[in-house]
């Protein structure tokens, strides 16, 4: 038999491939199960079933690897031996070289003229990790399409800053009944004056005060949220699909109390994170419902909110002058 080089493989390499593998096997199963739970709870689409599958898919391959590298801790006289019962014994004598994969995981014989035989680990740990993998990259794209179209279908008639991709919520609802037949609102009386402010700045994209006057009659709102008409909480995981249902929500309390959305004197948006693009892909929704209308507003992230698997939460004042 030729001369052989094997690198034994390193010893913290694999200690760090295994905890890692495990913990993080540990920490998906935990949210898939805690997706799962919620789904069951209150039904919210394909979201959340399809990123409870995609956890559990790599929680499959994080299993997978560490169980492969688990075979990898052997001494030179077991490679030795596991390698000419890969080779075969036609083969054995012409074992040049050994040579260690961590991910995947695996050990290659090397035989001049015929290639690498892989031996060590299973057969079937390769294949195992690439479907599982495959399998869990698949689910997890399809979850992101689906929440990125689950709010609403664009309306090819919004105007300006309606365009956007948050168009659909400034289209939502009735048309407010006290506009013209032109569909202005050149005619109508309004009670709210949104005031400007010179010497702030303008980055903020609201008015920073408004008034309205003595004869107004103000209506307060209770927080709008983002309920179905059954209860249950629409576009779960979407910050902005549920800015755009709360603003739907609100389009109906309004109305109900003989308002619009132009009759807004303040608002107030509630977010249940810790980070600002959450926030603003909210703040985007109720900033294009709201459209020239920018009425003082105030962005707040909160902890949680009071609904199960609520993100968001809109609350106003208004105010009208009754004809």
């Amino acid at each position: 038999m030729p001369d052989t080089s094997y690198e034994q493989p390193n010893a913290l390499v694999l200690l760090l491939i295994i905890i890692a593998g495990v913990l993080m096997a540990a920490v998906l199963v935990g949210y898939a199960v805690g997706a799962a739970t919620r789904h069951h709870r209150r039904e919210g689409g394909m979201v959340l079933p399809m990123r409870c599958w995609a956890a559990v898919a790599a929680a499959i391959t994080a299993l997978v690897q560490v169980w492969g590298t688990l075979h990898l801790i052997q001494d030179s006289s077991q490679v030795t031996h596991v390698c000419q019962q890969a080779v075969g014994p036609e083969h054995a004598a012409n074992i040049t070289r050994y040579e260690v994969s961590y991910v995947p995981p695996g050990l290659h014989c090397h035989v001049p003229g015929v290639g690498p035989f892989e031996a060590v680990t299973p057969g079937y740990v390769v294949p195992l990790l690439v479907i599982s993998t495959f399998i869990a990259v698949t689910l997890l794209i399809f979850s992101v399409a689906e929440a990125r179209t689950s709010p609403t279908i664009p309306d090819p008639n919004a105007k300006s800053r309606s365009d956007s991709r948050f168009g659909p919520a400034r289209m939502a609802g009735p048309r407010d009944p006290r506009q013209s037949d032109e569909g202005t609102d050149e005619t109508v009386a309004r009670a709210v004056k949104l005031i400007r402010a010179s010497t702030l700045s303008d980055v903020a994209e609201y008015a920073y005060a408004a008034t309205a006057p003595p004869e107004a009659r103000l209506v307060f709102l209770a927080g709008a949220c983002p309920l179905n008409e059954d209860g249950s909480t629409a576009a779960i995981g979407d910050y902005t699909g549920q800015a755009a249902k709360a603003v739907e929500n609100m389009r109906v309390a309004l109305e109900a109390a003989g308002a619009s959305l132009e009759d807004v004197i303040s608002t107030r948006v509630l977010v249940a994170s810790n980070r600002q693009e959450d926030l603003v892909a909210a703040w985007e929704v109720v900033r294009d419902a709201f459209g020239d209308h920018d009425v003082p507003s105030t962005l707040m992230g909160v902890t949680v909110l009071g609904y199960d698997d609520q993100l968001v939460e809109i609350e106003g004042i208004a105010a009208v002058l009754d004809s």
